[in-house]
């Protein structure tokens, strides 16, 4: 699971930052637990070194491995994982996003209520957990049409096509339904 979450796009780790936010205690299964020891420190986050002990007892992965593990897990490149990226990580399997979920992760981010993502707009709603180049970054990622900035066709497209292709390789459990292979369409507009 670790190891596939670290081909995603920053993109894609971002929207599953987003929904692990929002995702409850019944969904999380048990998560919180497995975080809070793995944070032997208790600081909240963990560090490489924490990551390195459990990673160590649980599977046979060397050093490099574990940091370059870390390293992608790591979205907002603070040398620490936070518990929404541990969940976005550790849960990217088990999420199902249908139109409205994914409605719902777009307005998270579209803090400006322009229908349409920014830099300065996914910037306002992460804080400063991302820098201006990171966010340029997603936004030239899903910038389909080069206008600048990411409207939801572009937004659902993106997810939907890196769905079909993790679905193609095998590493997803099959997709909940048809549709969500369709065209995204925007209905709220």
């Amino acid at each position: 699971s670790l190891r596939q979450f670290t081909s995603f796009s920053a993109m894609r780790k971002l929207m599953l930052e987003v929904i692990a936010f929002t995702l409850n205690t019944e969904q999380i299964n048990g998560l919180r637990v497995i975080f809070e020891t793995m944070d032997e420190d208790k600081s909240g986050t963990l560090s490489l070194e924490e990551m390195k002990a459990t990673l160590h007892t649980f599977d046979n992965v060397g050093d490099d491995e574990i940091e370059a593990i870390f390293n992608d897990v790591n979205v907002n490149h603070d040398h620490s994982i936070n518990y929404n990226e541990f969940i976005a990580a550790t849960m990217w399997k088990r999420i199902h996003l249908d139109e409205e979920r994914l409605h719902q992760v777009f307005d998270t981010l579209d803090v400006n209520d322009q229908g349409f993502l920014t830099t300065e707009s996914i910037q306002n709603a992460v804080g400063l957990d991302f820098t201006a180049d990171d966010v340029a970054s997603m936004i030239v990622e899903c910038d389909a049409n080069g206008d600048g900035r990411i409207d939801y066709l572009e937004f659902a497209k993106l997810w939907k096509a890196q769905q079909i292709k993790q679905a193609a390789a095998g590493s997803l459990a099959p997709l909940h339904d048809a549709a969500a292979l369709d065209d995204p369409v925007d209905h709220r507009r």
